[in-house]
């Protein structure tokens, strides 16, 4: 059968229309499905919407969008139809921001960039979750009301802290007091990149690596997954009615490495998510997140999944 050259006419919603009332189209070759590979799309007044590479996983590569006007506005990178990186620019054609994925979808980092060069990474998540926000330092002034950082440069000094800033970030060492004006903590950076600190205030003195550390289990997440198949029991109600699925627990992991407030927060059947919870609360004692070296309280969620053999 013959591929057939032929235009395809879309809403502004991206379902399909007639040329009267379309917004956009699609020109391409066309036997049942559309066979390109390179789909450009267009604006009913021609102006350039998007060109997207597909293989047969989906979207491949750098595809590119444009604005009403036909500017450049967004860039999307795939690899084996997985959104690997969203690009977007403004109307001078600098890249202002960029979104890094996990491969489940989930943001893993959210980059922001001054007159196209990178400046920060301003926001960090977790499995999509917020996690924490480091702001560029633009201005600063000191008690004197002198200005020390101007346009994202120079030293910053307060009461609480002091350190150089270099393009709006912290570089080399930065030293934090406490209320009483001591020397509580000494960090050092690269160009915003946190290196290592030391605590102080504590004696012996503590030394760590990461300003935030997870909470963890203690022998690591296979042996606790080992430690729950080996206690849980399936719920005699659930197995006769055939229930399967993933329960979802919410619990706070203590300073001490205890296990507290656990709940159920997405759950499949009454007596599984009880199960559930009594598996996690006899869970052995996790290692604690940490902030900047001292153990702090800090919530997780763990599926359990519930399968019948």
């Amino acid at each position: 059968m013959a591929q057939a050259e032929k235009v395809k006419y879309y809403k502004a919603d991206n379902s399909a229309s007639d040329s009267m009332h379309a917004n956009y189209y699609k020109v391409g070759k066309y036997r049942i499905s559309w066979l390109d590979s390179v789909k450009g799309y267009y604006s009913k007044n021609n102006v350039r919407k998007s060109v997207e590479f597909y293989t047969t996983k989906g979207r491949e590569g750098v595809c590119t969008y444009f604005d009403a006007n036909g500017v450049l506005s967004k860039k999307l990178t795939f690899e084996g139809g997985h959104m690997e990186t969203e690009q977007q620019f403004n109307l001078a054609g600098n890249l202002i921001r960029q979104i890094d994925f996990h491969e489940d979808g989930s943001e893993e980092e959210l980059q922001f960039y001054l007159n196209g060069a990178k400046k920060v990474l301003l926001v960090k998540l977790d499995s999509g979750k917020f996690k924490h926000a480091v702001p560029l330092i633009k201005q600063a002034w000191d008690s004197l009301a002198t200005q020390t950082v101007q346009d994202y440069q120079g030293y910053l000094k307060n009461g609480s802290e002091e350190g150089k800033v270099r393009n709006g970030l912290k570089d080399s060492t930065w030293i934090a007091y406490s209320l009483s004006g001591q020397k509580s903590v000494i960090e050092k950076y690269n160009n915003g990149k946190f290196i290592e600190g030391e605590r102080l205030d504590r004696s012996p003195t503590i030394h760590y690596r990461q300003i935030d550390e997870s909470a963890s289990p203690v022998e690591g997440l296979q042996d606790l997954y080992a430690e729950i198949s080996s206690d849980i029991f399936y719920p005699i109600d659930a197995r006769k009615r055939g229930i399967e699925g993933k329960v979802y627990v919410k619990f706070v992991v203590e300073p001490n490495g205890s296990i507290s407030s656990v709940e159920v927060v997405k759950g499949v059947f009454p007596s599984i998510d009880d199960e559930a919870i009594r598996v996690v609360k006899a869970l052995s004692n996790w290692n604690p997140g940490k902030h900047r070296g001292l153990p702090v309280r800090q919530p997780f969620t763990l599926p359990i999944a519930f399968k019948l053999k």
